[in-house]
């Protein structure tokens, strides 16, 4: 049997003109989670991660918390583009030229994080329903295979007891645990809003069982002193 562990990146900058940036509790978080790996002793054999910034310095933290932790023989790095999230800019950009401009909406409102909430949902059900596909570089349909190509190629590489731990965003961990669920498109968004950021997910995969989830969104290490490390944006 083996293992892969799909971990959300640390908090991103969000408000900021970069958003694709760890904050300092983002580095924080990835810094802890390389150290919690190390203590619990279920360090992976390899790392993979998306290219995006925000993924990479994921990656960096947990790397120098792993070696903070006194492990000197770090894990293989690989990144794969297939694993990053998708270009919620985009998503939201296309939107805004029906419903108006997300900053020209929000100024002035009482409670902005709730109004940007509802923005969001309603931008992804446009991108989602596919009517309108031709709007976007990469359509919903498109974002569901590079996933699925990216899952099938990762369980298929996998040898007997390995251990790969996955850094990428809310949206592929939200279509990875879709498929092993049966879940549909409406619940896969729902928990994607759900998932914290340094959040662990774990897959199993044997040849006779196939691939099977054992945890979603795991943050409990994010507790006691750590507790202030706990974000979902």
């Amino acid at each position: 049997m083996a293992s892969i562990y799909l971990m959300r990146h640390g908090q991103a900058s969000f408000g900021s003109e970069n958003y694709d940036q760890l904050s300092d509790t983002g580095y924080a978080q990835a810094c802890f989670n390389g150290e919690f790996l190390a203590r619990q002793e279920v360090l992976p054999d390899r790392i993979i991660s998306g290219t995006l910034q925000r993924q990479r310095q994921t990656v960096e933290g947990l790397v120098q918390g792993i070696k903070q932790s006194g492990v000197e023989n770090v894990p293989l790095w690989q990144e794969n583009p297939a694993w990053n999230e998708f270009n919620h800019n985009e998503v939201l950009d296309v939107h805004g030229r029906e419903a108006g401009a997300l900053r020209e909406q929000i100024a002035g409102q009482s409670d902005q994080e709730r109004y940007f909430q509802e923005y969001f949902v309603a931008a992804m059900k446009r991108w989602v329903g596919g009517a309108q596909a031709s709007d976007y570089n990469e359509s919903f349909t498109d974002f569901e295979q590079r996933i699925a190509e990216a899952s099938t190629e990762l369980f298929g590489s996998l040898k007997l007891g390995e251990r790969v731990l996955v850094v990428t965003s809310g949206g592929p961990i939200s279509l990875v645990v879709r498929e092993l669920l049966g879940m549909n498109v409406e619940q896969a968004l729902r928990l994607n809003w759900r998932l914290v950021n340094g959040g662990i997910t774990k897959v199993s995969v044997s040849n006779r069982h196939g691939a099977q989830l054992i945890s979603l969104n795991e943050h409990m290490h994010f507790n006691g002193p750590e507790r202030t490390l706990l974000s979902a944006r």
